[in-house]
């Protein structure tokens, strides 16, 4: 039965790509408990563990436009596989690095070798499956990508204690080679589009596809600052946060932005799973942008007035349904206007403009911080929250464009 076996490989290369996907996301968010352990072995400055760190970004980041093209171009499987052969060196290299220069160049390797594995999964889902499956495969992959970040904490940090960050890495160094392997060798099963790959390359081609289109630039405005707000939260100031100002025990203050991280996921799923009806109109990603700026404005005021922790748990966890569904909501809308044969360049376009604008985001908001904290310091409100408010004005900008600009010819 072809067409059965056909199902089923489609499905199994799928499986392969969302792993990578989550390897990925997982390493991007090990640093805070990898790095205490190679700073005791290769003995690291702080300044040092802070290179190394943003190694892998500045790899990602830098791969995005080209791997996103190359995926359209040449196939998401061999583009990919390629790519996570880079990884596995990286890996490997982290494992027998003894030194901050190797250590660098380990990160570096890594963060280019994942830079195909959002773009790619998305092209492979856009192609080999029918359309009205993207939406609740995109939440699939989205959902595993912060799977990863979570499972970059605890469940990481247990394997490290007890085997060492050196094993660690040299076990995931030998499985994301097999699955490159193994992607390498599939890549036969999966036939792009030749009218794509006669056409010329050019790595410009998704910042044009954006320039040109004012639903996508509408777009990609709501997707930063999704992303500027899940990370500068919840991944960086969130606990520093609650607990300066609330007085909340560390603990509370961790599992605030815990449940975050929870609701993302749940977020994530929701969506995928009612993607295609909330697609359906552009009243849903207005009301979600809303939301964003009505729950990080009641979460604010209920930090500054010092609540009970428990309510920032609460107003964390439904900002972070809000940040998981606003992520997936935005692949979708990608893929309509785009569609399937230029989904990869323009998401690596977007990636590129995406974590460019995290970086300069945390590095703006330490340097903000510490410049209200020295010079400006009102008693009555944080720097954290006025840091904070100023996300909700730009969500509020960002509300204003969404509600002037159709996204798709059939919505609303």
């Amino acid at each position: 039965m072809p067409g059965v076996r056909s199902y089923i490989r489609n499905y199994f290369i799928y499986g392969l790509l969302a792993f990578s996907y989550f390897l990925a996301c997982m390493l991007r968010t090990s640093g805070g408990i990898i790095f205490p352990d190679v700073s005791n072995t290769v003995k690291l400055t702080s300044a040092a563990i802070g290179l190394v760190s943003g190694m892998y970004f500045y790899g990602y980041t830098l791969i995005q436009p080209f791997s996103g093209t190359l995926c359209d171009r040449k196939g998401p499987l061999l583009i990919e596989s390629l790519f996570l052969f880079m990884f596995a060196a990286g890996l490997y290299l982290f494992a027998v690095a003894e030194n901050t220069f190797m250590l660098c160049a380990a990160r570096f390797l890594i963060g280019l070798g994942a830079g195909p594995t959002f773009s790619g999964i998305l092209v492979y889902q856009a192609k080999a499956f029918p359309d009205g499956l993207y939406s609740k495969l995109t939440g699939a992959t989205v959902t595993l990508g912060h799977l990863g970040g979570v499972v970059s904490i605890t469940p990481l940090g247990w394997a490290v204690d007890r085997w060492g960050y050196r094993n660690i890495h040299m076990f995931l160094a030998a499985v994301t080679f097999l699955v490159a392997a193994s992607l390498y060798f599939l890549k036969g099963s999966y036939r792009s589009d030749s009218a794509a790959e006669e056409r010329k390359l050019n790595f410009l081609r998704g910042f044009a596809i954006i320039s040109r289109s004012r639903p996508l630039r509408t777009l990609l405005l709501l997707w930063v600052m999704g992303m500027l707000l899940h990370l500068n939260l919840m991944g960086l100031w969130g606990v520093i946060w609650i607990q300066k100002v609330s007085g909340a025990a560390v603990g509370h203050a961790r599992l605030c932005m815990s449940s975050g991280g929870v609701g993302v996921l749940i977020g994530a799923v929701l969506c995928g799973i009612f993607g295609n009806s909330l697609a359906g109109s552009q009243r849903y990603i207005r009301s979600s942008c809303a939301a964003l700026c009505a729950f990080l404005l009641v979460l604010t005021i209920c930090i500054e007035l010092k609540c009970p922790w428990l309510i920032f748990l609460t107003v964390s966890f439904f900002l972070g349904i809000v940040i998981g569904a606003v992520n997936v909501m935005c692949n979708i809308f990608a893929y309509r206007i785009v569609g399937s044969d230029d989904i990869g360049t323009a998401i690596g376009a977007a990636n590129l403009v995406i974590f460019l604008s995290v970086l300069l985001s945390q590095w703006f908001s330490g340097a903000f911080i510490h410049f209200y904290d020295k010079h400006i310091g009102i008693a009555c409100i944080s720097p954290y929250a006025v840091f904070f408010l100023i996300i909700c004005v730009l969500l509020l900008i960002t509300l204003s464009a969404l509600c002037r600009t159709p996204l798709v010819s059939d919505a609303e």
